[in-house]
């Protein structure tokens, strides 16, 4: 294992431990918290498919082997979006309830930025942040999540507590051939990801403390 990958490896270690902290302390068992979890992460994945894309059209003809990979990416991510929102129908509620926090329009808004001007290597930072904690933590989250409100109301999290195990590592391997710069560039994406998905967490977190549906801090 080469020194950069060594480094990478140990930043999504620490960012994600972090993160780590809020998944355990957040109240999956509460339908107001969790449908809110849903609805935001519906927000950031409908992008999925489009910020991926543009990552295929960013990869060099010089790397091919990049090319291929974001190519599969792109189609193991296809039609996620509506799997969260038949989520939230199976809990009785709909995206329209939940208009979109600050800190997820922050989230993943910021990754056209990382793709236009840093290229495509950098937004395996965000990729990395989302697919390693569902990896670490997504069994915790799909068990809590199934035994507060059933398996039609978890596709999304069952689905990735399993898929994302493997998909941590194709986009980890991404690092074995990218330059000191280009390595830099996912580390700092994926600080800033961490960070901002904590900050979501958190917010939902609050408001459930304080009895209400957490509608607050949104997006313009």
């Amino acid at each position: 294992m080469n020194a950069l990958r060594k480094r990478l490896e140990s930043e999504v270690a620490k960012c994600l431990g972090e993160v780590a902290k809020t998944v355990h302390e957040f109240p999956w068992q509460d339908p107001n918290a969790y449908a809110a979890w849903l609805a935001q992460t519906h927000h950031f994945v409908r992008h999925s498919t489009n910020l991926l894309a543009l990552k295929v059209a960013r990869c060099v003809p010089e790397k091919p082997e990049r090319h291929r990979a974001a190519l599969e990416h792109l189609r193991d991510e296809s039609g996620h979006d509506k799997m969260l929102l038949r989520d939230l129908k199976a809990l009785g509620r709909d995206i329209s309830e939940f208009p979109m926090m600050i800190e997820i329009g922050l989230f993943y808004q910021t990754q056209y930025y990382w793709l236009d001007h840093r290229g495509p290597v950098s937004f395996t930072g965000y990729t990395l942040m989302l697919e390693g904690l569902a990896a670490r933590e997504g069994s915790f989250i799909a068990d809590a999540a199934v035994k507060a409100h059933g398996k039609q109301a978890s596709s999304f999290i069952l689905l990735h507590s399993k898929a994302d195990v493997e998909h941590e590592q194709l986009q980890l391997n991404e690092s074995n051939d990218a330059s000191e710069q280009e390595v830099e560039s996912v580390i700092t994406n994926l600080r800033q990801s961490a960070f901002l998905y904590n900050a979501m967490l958190r917010n939902i977190i609050a408001q459930a403390k304080a009895g209400a549906k957490p509608k607050l801090k949104i997006a313009a």
